[in-house]
């Protein structure tokens, strides 16, 4: 990557909000999810069969909304929903606390 592309990349990262807030329906054929907030990237849709495939489609929604060149992509934050959504869609199973956990997380799987 050249000294240009840094610039490029921190640039297009400050355009995403820090948060987004998404309206989740369950259809026939998987799910429906609809980008309604915070203003700049309000009015997103997209769809997918599987929980995991919508997770990608908000992400990839939200970089055509901010109007993130192609290219730049796999250089851009990922937003990641709750565990306890995919939880209330019956996605992950809700499993009973044991009352500790310990896991690591490698570097190169962390969100950029």
């Amino acid at each position: 990557m050249v000294k240009k592309d840094t610039k490029i990349i921190l640039a297009l990262r400050k355009k995403f909000p820090g948060r987004i807030s998404v309206l989740v329906r369950k259809t026939q054929n998987g799910y429906m999810a609809e980008i309604i907030g915070p203003e700049i990237c309000r009015g997103g849709f997209t769809q997918a069969s599987s929980f995991s495939e919508l997770i990608a489609q908000v992400n990839d929604c939200v970089q055509t909304i901010l109007e993130i060149p192609e290219q730049y992509s796999s250089s851009m934050p990922q937003y990641m929903p709750p565990l306890s959504l995919a939880q209330e869609l019956n996605e992950f199973p809700r499993l009973e606390f044991k009352g500790s956990v310990q896991f690591s997380i490698n570097k190169e799987y962390a969100c950029v």
